[in-house]
């Protein structure tokens, strides 16, 4: 889910009724990434009879996280970046503590005796990006999510840190029982966009297989082919009219979070590569077919493979045929 510049009140998901059922206890994970713009970021706010009665707010140098209008404020760990992190927080009203955890790693935990016994209630107003001052509304520009937020979800118990560690581990948050991610995709208001991944296609396996995707900004839709077969399309209007730029960087095996570097290990390329080419059209079908049957792929009227051989670094070979 994109929360776009400029940062708007017009821009949120809201779901109500968002509960079901009063919680003493909950677990909330998502992954995130912000635009480091320097100003406060509400993740998510809940609000029944009240503002703040959840609430996690993010800023450059700390993370407040409220149950009950009570405050949590975890200073040691930052969270404030614009490269993909996993988050946890999980609270309990025994004793009153909430845990924050980062990247399936326990960072630390804070305790607020007032919200011992504190219940919180079902039926009210749950919005992502904006925070509640009042009850559905009362938004703030200056508060505004800015940047990404994915697979939002929430149980009504307190994880084990062995199942927040899979969660990062497996880059996968797993459906919750109290809210789960799908339902928002359809619940979005102003500008906020949905990326939906390819999910009915698996090309994670280790055999050689050929892929091809083609996107046009008339519509905004880009289709998946596996094995020259067509699998699926997905549209994304916010693409409409949009030009990929020229002059930048092109890196094979990195995802760039920030230009021409911002490297992640965990999400570097392991396995083979070969043939990759662009054009600077939609081809069709029966050639993407041709592609897979003749088992070669014409050079690309964009990019070409022959130009990336000399362009390797680290470890990264090229076996000549």
């Amino acid at each position: 889910m994109v929360f776009p510049e400029a940062r708007s009140t017009e821009n949120y998901a809201m779901k109500n009724p968002a509960i079901a059922s009063d919680l003493s206890q909950l677990s909330l994970c998502f992954f995130m990434k912000l635009v480091q713009d320097q100003g406060a970021q509400i993740v998510v706010s809940y609000a029944k009879k009240r503002s703040n009665e959840m609430l996690v707010e993010i800023y450059p140098t700390r993370t407040d996280v409220y149950v009950g209008n009570k405050l949590f404020r975890f200073t040691a760990t930052n969270l404030y970046h614009d490269t993909w992190q996993h988050t946890c927080v999980t609270w309990e009203n025994t004793q009153g503590v909430t845990k924050l955890y980062k990247d399936g790693q326990f960072t630390g935990q804070v305790t607020n005796s007032a919200t011992e016994n504190f219940t919180l209630t079902a039926g009210g107003f749950l919005v992502l990006g904006q925070d509640q001052d009042s009850i559905g509304g009362g938004f703030r520009v200056r508060e505004t999510l800015h940047g990404r937020l994915a697979s939002i979800n929430m149980w009504d118990k307190v994880l084990s840190e062995s199942d927040i560690a899979a969660q990062y581990t497996n880059c996968s948050v797993p459906r919750g029982s109290v809210l789960n991610w799908s339902v928002f995709k359809s619940l979005t208001h102003g500008n906020v966009t949905v990326e939906e991944p390819f999910t009915s296609t698996n090309l994670y396996d280790d055999t050689w297989r050929h892929v091809c995707l083609t996107w046009e900004n008339t519509q905004g839709v880009a289709k998946l082919y596996k094995d020259g077969q067509f699998t699926g399309q997905v549209t994304n209007n916010a693409t409409e009219n949009f030009t990929l730029t020229a002059g930048g960087f092109l890196v094979l095996g990195q995802d760039q979070d920030s230009i021409g570097g911002g490297f992640i290990r965990k999400q570097t390329l392991h396995g083979r590569l070969a043939s990759v080419n662009m054009w600077d059209k939609v081809l069709s079908e029966s050639d993407i077919a041709a592609q897979n049957t003749n088992c070669s792929v014409p050079y690309g009227s964009v990019l070409n493979w022959s130009v990336f051989k000399n362009l390797t670094h680290g470890n990264v070979t090229v076996e000549e045929p």
